[in-house]
């Protein structure tokens, strides 16, 4: 995994991901727009039984949502390994 240019940045997203194990809860809020991909691949290669792809579909959805972001070609082939129902109808409706 390639490592953010701003390292502040990458930090504070392991943090958060070690706090998630802590709390047992996840707000996808508190990562920045330009970190999202970053941080779904680190998600994607070190699921915890709190913090896993599947289980925080829908945050990524409305993340995306809110902050206007295009899926690509990473997101489609998570929604397809993890078999995202959600976020295959959002990908799918987006492109129309």
């Amino acid at each position: 995994m390639a490592i953010n240019q701003n390292p502040t940045n990458w930090w504070d997203m392991i943090n958060l991901y070690i706090q998630s194990i802590c709390d047992e809860m996840f707000d996808i809020n508190h990562i920045e727009k330009c970190d999202i991909y970053q941080f779904i691949r680190l998600i994607d290669q070190y699921p915890t039984t709190t913090l896993s792809i599947d289980q925080i579909e829908k945050q990524i959805i409305r993340f995306f949502l809110k902050n206007d972001i295009k899926f690509d070609n990473l997101m489609k082939d998570i929604c397809e390994r993890y078999r995202l129902k959600s976020m295959y109808l959002y990908i799918h409706n987006q492109n129309f």
